[in-house]
């Protein structure tokens, strides 16, 4: 096995395992890697569904997402991204497509037990393009001043699936729109906003 770091404040690459045959000691040192560099990517792994929902297990219980649209039809606890991205001309659909890529955002903020993590299975990988961007919170938060940090004790944020489109407009029902788009924008009208303090941090044993 093979770990290297791919930047100075986030993210570690691991080669030369398969997840589907990792005993605890094995896997011990990947999930350190995630804890210290907060992304981590597996390379050449060849996954089914259930292999992909044990590996993702050992980080923690797996819940389905809200948008019960983009489901996996035999496996809730899998969220399929670009479902229907295609329309019946083969013409990408552009709200599908960007769908969720447009701005920075933490996954599963709107829930009252944030995500722990979020775990991604590349079925294509484009030539070029296509990368996706992450940050790292912890180290943008220790970079503030002390100023800003006493302005940020107490806060509280507000955190809504659907974001500020869920508040500044009514959503229309499925018969309303049709297909995905109308079952997500349903559902997003069910979701409750959590509340948490913007300072938080998540308690994870053995993450300093």
């Amino acid at each position: 096995m093979e770990i290297r770091q791919l930047g100075p404040q986030i993210g570690v690459e691991v080669r030369g395992v398969d997840v589907k045959t990792l005993d605890d000691a094995g896997f011990a040192p990947i999930y350190q890697a995630w804890l210290d560099y907060n992304i981590l990517c597996v390379r050449g792994q060849d996954l089914t569904i259930p292999d992909f929902i044990r590996y993702s297990e050992r980080f923690g219980p797996v819940t389905p997402h809200p948008s019960k649209a983009t489901r996996h039809p035999d496996y809730a606890k899998i969220t399929m991204l670009g479902v229907n991205k295609f329309d019946a001309e083969g013409k990408l659909r552009d709200e599908i497509y960007r769908r969720g890529a447009e701005g920075w955002h933490t996954d599963g903020a709107y829930n009252q037990a944030p995500f722990k993590a979020t775990q991604l299975y590349a079925l294509a990988v484009p030539s070029r393009g296509g990368n996706t961007m992450f940050a790292n919170a912890y180290a943008a938060y220790d970079s503030l001043p002390q100023r800003l940090k006493d302005r940020l004790d107490g806060v509280i944020g507000a955190f809504s699936y659907g974001g500020r489109r869920a508040k500044i407009r009514p959503l229309a029902h499925e018969d309303e729109v049709g297909g995905a788009e109308g079952k997500v924008a349903t559902e997003l009208k069910l979701c409750a906003c959590s509340q948490v303090p913007v300072r938080a941090q998540a308690a994870l044993p053995g993450k300093t």
